[in-house]
């Protein structure tokens, strides 16, 4: 008979991440200010790939072994089809409520493809991400529970995890009370990714999903 990770564990999980990630964060503002880089942009991209690699996937593969995950199971490519409908759909809902609100606020820039910012947004983070919060942590409370609740808690943790860069960054408190752009979108661009997670049958959806909407 096999036994899964009880939830609360999960919750530890998440705990020692964010302080992981605290300290990473601690560490990145002590090398910048006490060394000086031929390129801040190229070993910020660097360190901050290797610290998710470490602080997130590393978890996130252990997470899923005790809870009897396989990579397959997260990857699963062979509903392709639903994949990419509900991937590109949501994905799309996204992309097009982001062009209306910028266009009503005349701002239809385009971010530069050629920079380790723009590699980030729409590869590094999220594949990581997504395979962290709706392969690991949503596949795990998914066992126990129901898909609403479970993804409404990850769409959360997904929110709290933005929280050390808000804070570092000094946008913390405008993230918070935002209406549009803080807190609340990230919640429900988190709880959109969920929902192609689930109705896609693979997490590579929830891929689709925030790939796009850091695209715009």
């Amino acid at each position: 008979m096999k036994t899964y990770l009880p939830d609360k564990n999960v919750a530890i999980i998440f705990i020692l991440i964010m302080i992981a990630w605290v300290g990473a964060w601690n560490i990145w503002l002590a090398l910048s200010n006490n060394f000086e880089f031929s390129s801040i942009a190229t070993t910020g991209f660097i360190y901050w790939t290797v610290a998710k690699i470490i602080i997130w996937i590393l978890p996130a593969l252990w997470l899923m072994q005790k809870t009897d995950c396989k990579i397959g199971e997260i990857f699963r490519v062979s509903s392709w089809r639903k994949c990419l409908t509900w991937g590109i759909g949501l994905g799309g809902v996204l992309v097009l409520t982001s062009i209306g609100g910028r266009y009503f606020n005349n701002n239809l820039s385009i971010p530069n493809p050629i920079s380790f910012a723009f590699v980030n947004a729409i590869i590094i983070a999220p594949i990581f991400e997504e395979f962290l919060m709706r392969g690991a942590i949503m596949k795990a409370l998914r066992k126990n529970h129901k898909f609403v609740l479970v993804n409404s808690v990850t769409a959360v943790l997904f929110v709290i995890l933005h929280f050390p860069g808000w804070y570092y960054t000094g946008t913390l408190l405008s993230n918070l009370s935002s209406v549009t752009g803080g807190a609340l979108t990230i919640f429900v661009i988190g709880w959109l990714c969920g929902l192609a997670t689930e109705k896609g049958e693979t997490v590579i959806a929830g891929i689709i999903v925030h790939t796009l909407n850091n695209l715009i």
